[in-house]
């Protein structure tokens, strides 16, 4: 995916809502091949993928008060796309990872203002 060229740098970006969204997905590692597959039929540039460890809490049944606190290994899959083209990936990111059980992860979506490329200092660039 790249920049829309001038138009991006008067402002003027022809992406609908001025530019992009940043897509974060936090899911079990496990899910990873599966979920790269799925990320290799978007229309981006590449993605990001970091090992991290989620912290999570299981209350018992009986007691409101005895919560036990659970680490579990995981990934976050990080990218920007297009406006438009979030609702179709998030539908297809759901589609891969849902098994319907605790722990299947979450998708955040966020605006994003911009993008510099650090070797040339050109904005809007994805």
């Amino acid at each position: 995916m790249r920049g829309c060229g001038e138009n991006c740098k008067k402002n003027q970006c022809s992406v609908a809502g001025g530019f992009v969204k940043k897509i974060e997905i936090v899911c079990p590692t496990l899910k990873l091949e599966d979920l790269k597959k799925t990320i290799y039929t978007f229309d981006i540039g590449g993605f990001l993928v970091t090992n991290i460890t989620g912290v999570g809490f299981m209350r018992g049944a009986e007691k409101e008060r005895s919560v036990k606190y659970v680490e579990m290994p995981k990934i976050k899959v990080e990218f920007v796309i297009k406006d438009e083209d979030v609702e179709k990936s998030t539908k297809a990111i759901v589609e891969v990872l849902q098994t319907g059980k605790i722990g299947d992860g979450k998708i955040f979506v966020y605006p994003t203002d911009n993008a510099v490329r650090i070797r040339t200092g050109e904005e809007k660039a994805v």
